[in-house]
């Protein structure tokens, strides 16, 4: 059977959607994964399928720029050259071809369709992708609906199984917070909290960690792949952590004017081997409140509960990604 690396990677040629990147799991690329789901579907209907509007919604799904998009696509097609004059890889793909289709054939196909891939990442132009393979299949003197058929095949047996029974093995956190010493300004924070008590604003940026580690030890075991989540403070002698979780807050600052102003934090993100041993998954984090109106609150509650969310959602995704 044909590995999902593969699989993955002969998709960019062959239907315009992107691989699995050197840098990251095949099975878990998120822009993978939305560009063969949204394919699939516009695959399956008679409308045509613009590319200009395949990368534009690749890139809202996973909320990354469109240039950013076409970028990672066209780095992967340009790494696809040899892929056809491999006589193993081209026996693997033999089983999703038509049988109608030669060795010769294919090969052919595959080159086509791989330039033609690189044209279409590459000029920004709106290319009609039916209207694509079929130029590539006329090149490679193969029929159009043999073209059409084994891109199907490619692009179903690229998508990931969501409905597999595979549950990530629960694992035990230790938490560290710190706070990095950085300026800020009094004027923002005494405008936020509409009052004029410099200590209490002060206070309210002093040790920021100790505001989101509570929230991070609440709400990490809602994930199922954390089995508990205490903060250093709390461990004891029983306590014995599959991971150390570091959260380094480099400073808290604001955006906006007098009538939008939003609060803003810059941190680090450390999952590490107990006692500081490898990194296992580290993130960088500059986040700005989403609130539409958060001037004039009470406290920063709301935008501490966000970056809670932030932190959790990018290590129960990190537990959730199958090895």
């Amino acid at each position: 059977m044909v590995s999902r690396l593969l699989l993955r990677t002969l998709v960019a040629a062959l239907a315009f959607a992107p691989v699995a990147s050197a840098t990251a799991a095949p099975t878990t690329d998120p822009v993978v994964q939305s560009a063969l789901i949204l394919l699939d579907e516009r695959l399956q209907l008679p409308d045509p399928i613009h590319a200009r509007r395949l990368f534009a919604d690749v890139a809202t799904e996973t909320q990354r720029p469109v240039e950013e998009v076409r970028a990672h696509l066209r780095s992967i097609v340009d790494s696809l050259s040899e892929i056809p004059r491999s006589d193993s890889l081209l026996s693997e793909l033999r089983g999703l071809s038509p049988d109608e289709l030669s060795a010769r054939q294919m090969r052919r196909l595959l080159q086509e369709l791989t330039r033609s891939a690189g044209q279409v990442l590459t000029v920004d132009e709106d290319y009609l992708l039916r209207l694509a393979i079929r130029h590539a299949a006329s090149e490679a003197r193969v029929p159009a609906r043999d073209a059409y058929r084994f891109t199907q095949r490619l692009v179903e047996h690229g998508i990931i199984d969501t409905t597999s029974d595979w549950e990530p093995d629960p694992k035990g956190l230790v938490l560290f917070g710190r706070t990095t010493h950085y300026e800020y300004r009094l004027e923002p924070l005494l405008v936020f909290f509409n009052t004029q008590d410099e200590t209490q604003v002060r206070e309210a940026v002093r040790d920021v960690q100790r505001f989101i580690m509570p929230r991070l030890a609440f709400n990490l075991p809602d994930s199922r792949g954390i089995r508990f989540a205490l903060r250093d403070r709390d461990r004891n002698a029983l306590v014995i952590p599959d991971y150390e979780l570091h959260v380094l807050v480099q400073e808290l600052s604001f955006t906006g004017t007098n009538l939008d102003l939003r609060p803003c934090l810059e941190g680090v993100i450390e999952l590490l081997e107990p006692d500081g041993g490898a990194i296992a998954f580290q993130s960088e984090f500059d986040h700005c409140s989403q609130q539409r109106d958060p001037v004039h609150q009470d406290n920063l509650d709301p935008f501490f509960d966000e970056i809670a969310k932030l932190i959790y959602d990018q290590l129960d995704e990190f537990f959730e990604t199958p090895p």
